[in-house]
């Protein structure tokens, strides 16, 4: 019984993995299409969010059959609760990827010419680094990695704003009012997927002790720490 339970969970893992990776890959291909204005990477980004939300079905029926056949408890009870959570945010990031590409898409004129106004490459990066962060945090149950993932953030809030600063400078000779809320949407869509990143690493803390840390970041780590949460030696371990 054991060994078939640590057969399932290790599967689970797998195909985790698996969605992070893939929602990974759909960020990189999202970030290379708005580089170039690439029609085609949009369309495969678009196509490609089916086997994100199979898969993402597939992990939250992998969970279920787990609690049906076995009684899961402690940390790997909390590990079970927090799958599909991970998962959702996973399935969320590939959402948001095929929006940032139907807005790409939708833009009009020279649309690498209008996106080079702004800074996006640092929030792609951002997001990249964190989705791929809190899956390895997760997968290695390490709140430290999961902090730092969580860390990214605040310097995407900050470029996030930059941007929309940029955006409110710019004049309709430079930026049609059209493509102006296209690139709204964009930095919205990016903002948001860090968001979701974000998230999935404070599922990782909530593995590891026991605590919700979505809206408290900051108080929750200077808690666990016993030190202010801007000292980067107090990131719990």
């Amino acid at each position: 019984m054991f060994s078939a339970f640590t057969d399932s969970v290790l599967d689970l893992e797998r195909a985790v993995i698996l969605l992070g990776q893939m929602a990974e890959k759909d960020v990189v291909n999202v970030m290379m299409a708005t580089i170039e204005g690439s029609d085609e990477l949009a369309d495969e980004i678009i196509h490609f969010d089916d086997e994100i939300d199979r898969l993402d079905e597939g992990i939250t029926w992998m969970v279920q059959e787990i609690f049906s056949t076995f009684n899961p408890q402690s940390g790997d009870l909390r590990f079970l609760l927090a799958v599909p959570r991970v998962s959702s945010h996973l399935e969320l990031i590939g959402d948001l990827c095929v929006e940032v590409a139907r807005h790409m898409k939708e833009m009009e004129g020279n649309r690498t010419a209008v996106l080079d106004r702004l800074n996006l490459i640092p929030l792609f990066e951002s997001v990249i680094g964190m989705t791929s962060g809190a899956v390895n945090a997760l997968i290695d149950r390490s709140a430290k990695r999961a902090w730092r993932a969580m860390a990214i953030l605040d310097a995407s809030k900050r470029t996030f704003r930059a941007n929309l600063d940029i955006l409110s400078t710019l004049s309709d000779k430079d930026v049609t009012p059209y493509n102006r809320v296209r690139l709204t949407l964009i930095c919205n869509a990016l903002y948001v997927m860090a968001c979701n990143a974000g998230d999935i690493a404070a599922n990782v803390v909530y593995i590891t002790h026991g605590v919700d840390v979505r809206y408290q970041r900051a108080k929750a780590m200077e808690e666990l720490s016993g030190k202010k949460p801007d000292d980067p030696k107090s990131l719990p371990g």
